[in-house]
């Protein structure tokens, strides 16, 4: 499922992110589609070919077989269900945490993203859902996409 199966444990989360970006590309305009389009695939298709360029999170060879095993299990699921979990993998491999105290729950970090529209940096909270942008002003509705890392040197962010 998902073109997982070709990924080696040794492969971490670059072989993972690079078959998901793969997967979407023979997926072709079905995942520019609801329910795809509610899970953001339109910013996360278009990192087809440049996985390089954004940051990615350290996994284990047991994290990536664990990865593979739950996408496996997904063969027969709904279109909802498998949107939702690329989403949700692709978060947690790309978006990186940063030592970020949330104003609202108080957890110590936050994920990095940038504003589609303000192209400024954002941080938005795993626990509660909260964001907020770099200078502290409100998301208020803006979409988000993953930062790259030269988003990150530009803003001289470094997790």
């Amino acid at each position: 499922m998902l073109l997982l199966a070709s990924v080696a444990p040794d492969d971490g989360g670059r072989g993972v992110v690079e078959a998901l970006l793969q997967w979407m590309a023979k997926c072709g305009n079905e995942v520019r589609t609801e329910p795809f389009l509610s899970y953001g695939f339109n910013s996360i298709a278009d990192m087809t070919g440049r996985a390089s360029e954004y940051p990615l999170a350290d996994i284990s060879e047991a994290d990536v077989d664990r990865i593979s095993s739950r996408a496996s299990r997904l063969a027969n699921a709904s279109d909802e269900v498998i949107a939702q979990f690329v989403r949700d993998l692709m978060e947690e491999l790309i978006a990186v945490e940063f030592d970020r105290v949330c104003c609202r729950c108080g957890e110590t970090y936050m994920r990095a993203y940038i504003g589609v529209s303000r192209s400024l940096p954002a941080f938005q909270c795993d626990t509660c859902g909260y964001g907020e942008f770099l200078d502290g002003s409100s998301l208020s509705g803006e979409s988000l996409k993953f930062i790259s890392l030269k988003e990150m040197d530009a803003y001289g962010l470094h997790s």
